[in-house]
């Protein structure tokens, strides 16, 4: 890899993520079970009524504006995790970024996706 990755707490919503104990988020939306067919502006306005940070998994790059304005951190899901473009997009949005691991990935590819992010 080309850089150190550090531990650091980091803010999901209103949650502080990553000192002190495990915390659970039930906010996920994926945007790719719509298929592309509702626009994610509405899905996530109306989800992001809801006290719980959202984090949300992209069908594409073009849902990635109304990501930055209404999320609270964006999702790589295992399936997108060889679109090396939607992971700089990502994580050029300024929010946290969590990846999922394939389950065949290997470690390396893992951490490497995670690079790309930091």
């Amino acid at each position: 890899m080309s850089s150190t990755l550090e531990r650091h707490a980091v803010a999901v919503g209103g949650l502080l993520v990553g000192e002190g104990p495990a915390v659970v988020i039930d906010g996920r939306v994926s945007l790719r079970e719509r298929h592309g067919r509702a626009d994610a502006h509405e899905v996530l306005r109306e989800r992001a009524t809801r006290a719980a940070p959202l984090l949300v998994e992209p069908l594409s790059a073009a849902d990635l504006p109304a990501i930055a304005a209404l999320a609270g951190a964006v999702v790589v899901g295992s399936s997108w995790t060889r679109d090396i473009p939607l992971v700089r997009a990502a994580a050029g949005l300024g929010l946290p970024v969590v990846v999922e691991r394939r389950a065949l990935g290997t470690l390396e590819e893992w951490l490497g996706l995670a690079d790309y992010c930091a």
